[in-house]
């Protein structure tokens, strides 16, 4: 293993650039300019958008309902709905 590291970089920028490296930054940037934004990344990051805020929401509303007191009240008998009691109103 080489340990001379600053003379292995010196090497390396003694030596001629190569050919197929002339004008790569020139191509690249060429390109990006020339792809700019995909078809329809409008709605993809719309979609990302609306899944992040209802992940959010539902999120917010789980830790809210978590918080209110377990009540049975609605549960019990009382309430009169039930189609038992309906039926029996009308005896």
């Amino acid at each position: 293993m080489h340990d001379d590291l600053d003379g292995l970089l010196a090497r390396l920028a003694a030596q001629p650039e190569s050919p197929r490296l002339h004008g790569l930054e020139a191509r690249v940037r060429q390109g990006i300019a020339s792809a700019g934004a995909a078809p329809g990344s409008s709605w993809r990051y719309a979609s990302v958008g609306l899944a992040l805020a209802v992940g959010i929401w539902m999120g917010g509303a789980s830790v809210a309902l978590r918080q209110l007191p377990a009540t049975t009240a609605d549960l019990s008998g009382g309430i009169g709905f039930a189609p038992s009691s309906l039926l029996d109103a009308a005896t």
